[in-house]
């Protein structure tokens, strides 16, 4: 079926990790990117990466909203699939839509990783 809104538990992380320290305001929490999760998700609904990338960063989008609200003031998406072999013509620009709508509205400081190696 379609991906659904969902509760991450990122507002819980931040909040037990933050309680153990002195100056909160140097947590940053990460969390996968679209294009990573949609990418090693088994799809038997969507059949378009973008269309399931989108869907994902809303909840993503949702989910750091509720983090910012929380007072985390850093968020990392990991996109460690997006440089690696098997990215299709076109999916960049897609993973990078999906990746801005995550960010959108939110004003955090915004971290992105992608991964530049293959050790294979």
């Amino acid at each position: 079926g379609p991906v659904l809104p969902a509760d991450l538990g990122l507002v819980q992380e931040f909040e037990s990790t933050t309680a153990l320290l002195r100056d909160p305001d140097r947590v940053k929490v990460t969390v996968t990117g679209p294009h990573t999760l949609a990418k090693l998700a088994f799809d038997e609904h969507y059949g378009d990466l973008r269309r399931l990338m989108f869907d994902i960063a809303k909840v993503l989008r949702e989910n750091l909203r509720a983090l910012e609200a929380a007072g985390c003031r850093h968020v990392q998406l990991d996109e460690v699939t997006l440089s690696g072999l098997g990215v299709l013509s076109g999916e960049v620009d897609a993973a990078v839509d999906a990746i801005n709508l995550v960010f959108e509205g939110l004003s955090a400081f915004k971290w992105l990783h992608v991964c530049q190696g293959n050790y294979a």
